[in-house]
């Protein structure tokens, strides 16, 4: 009887720990997500000039929050997973501070498209609880 209950009880641990990773995840995207569609409405509106201080605002608002987070994300998903955004992050600044509308538009949507349509790809694993 009590080997039934510790098989129950670390079930019931597992996916609980399972379902806060999920939750991490989902939640970290879609706040990645806000932070880069605010962004991006900024890039669209200023695309003659994207060196200027709401936009620097902006964007160190969103790389500050994944540089937070990121280190988070890589014990809970695979880091090949989530390279690709810090790399477009990267470029996304050097497109910033040099005002080149096409690489700054082509990495804010990377972003973007990582944050709404990728979520599935990055979502928790159980196996990264065991």
């Amino acid at each position: 009887m009590a080997r039934i209950i510790s098989m129950i009880a670390i079930t019931v641990l597992l996916i609980g720990c399972g379902i806060c990773e999920e939750l991490f995840v989902r939640n970290t995207v879609s706040e990645l997500n806000t932070y880069a569609k605010t962004l991006d409405t900024f890039i669209e509106n200023n695309e003659e000039n994207l060196n200027i201080p709401v936009i620097n605002e902006e964007f160190d608002k969103l790389k500050s929050f994944w540089e937070n987070t990121e280190h988070m994300l890589t014990y809970i998903v695979n880091f090949e997973k989530i390279r690709a955004i810090g790399e477009a992050i990267i470029k996304l600044e050097g497109a910033i501070t040099q005002s080149d509308f096409s690489v700054a538009v082509e990495n804010i949507k990377l972003i973007i498209n990582y944050s709404e349509n990728l979520n599935y790809v990055m979502g928790g694993d159980i196996s990264n609880i065991l």
